[in-house]
């Protein structure tokens, strides 16, 4: 069993003449971000690797959970994840070595989102519930894979166990 962890990046700034990907978060995302990563923590489930959207917004969000859900992850910064189709995300993830087997995609919607409804064959209710009103930035999805390998995953196969949002958690994120 392999578990997957989607976690949209943080409440995201639009400052005037900066383009979308060097967007910084802005300071409700960064008040957010530390309540998401202590749940996240609190899951305990060590996550082996992180594959994070080269945009700044998402390398901020990494940033800031990182130290709380684990200094030893090892981050790559995958290009083919920013602003990228469920599909696309899909096959970013199934490159992923044998070894890994927790694995968090720290990326964007609406991408996110729909590879969470593409993977999810079953959910937990409340989850179910949660991601019906939208996946705000700063959610975090887990889903339980019952595959072997990575390259096996397919829509359909997984379960949604978790989703929670940052105002789940008493953030305005």
């Amino acid at each position: 069993m392999l578990r997957l962890i989607l976690l949209r990046h943080a409440k995201a700034a639009s400052p005037d003449g900066v383009r979308d990907h060097d967007r910084p978060l802005a300071p409700r995302g960064i008040e957010a971000m530390p309540h998401v990563a202590r749940w996240l923590d609190k899951l305990g489930t060590p996550i082996d690797l992180a594959m994070v959207s080269p945009a700044l917004r998402t390398r901020q969000t990494w940033e800031l959970a990182e130290p709380v859900i684990g200094v030893d992850v090892r981050a790559v910064f995958e290009p083919k994840i920013y602003e990228a189709r469920p599909s696309d995300i899909l096959a970013a993830i199934q490159t992923t070595t044998h070894n890994v087997k927790t694995l968090m995609v720290v990326g964007h919607n609406p991408g996110l989102e729909s590879l969470i409804v593409m993977l999810a064959g079953s959910a937990d209710a409340d989850a179910r519930r949660r991601l019906s009103s939208g996946m705000s930035p700063g959610s975090v999805a887990v889903l339980d894979c019952p595959v072997d390998s990575w390259r096996e995953l397919r829509a359909g196969t997984s379960t949604l166990s978790f989703f929670t949002r940052p105002r789940d958690l008493g953030a305005d994120g």
